[in-house]
């Protein structure tokens, strides 16, 4: 028997999860900026982007790569 999936954060789509678009933008609907915090995490951890999966992982989509 299939286990029902809620999201602590639902989206539109029924059975899905809010986007991280839309997500951000009810947050700063409500005086939440979470850009700030993003950047800093970013400088902090020398993030340069997405470089790839590591090897013998595929992503969730399953389109490997």
């Amino acid at each position: 028997m299939a286990v029902p999936v809620t999201w602590l954060f639902p989206g539109r789509v029924p059975g899905r999860p809010a986007s991280t678009s839309g997500f951000s933008g009810k947050l700063l609907d409500h005086g939440v900026d979470t850009r700030p915090t993003r950047n800093a995490a970013h400088a902090v951890t020398g993030w340069k982007g997405f470089v790839g999966w590591p090897e013998g992982v595929s992503p969730p989509d399953g389109r490997g790569g």
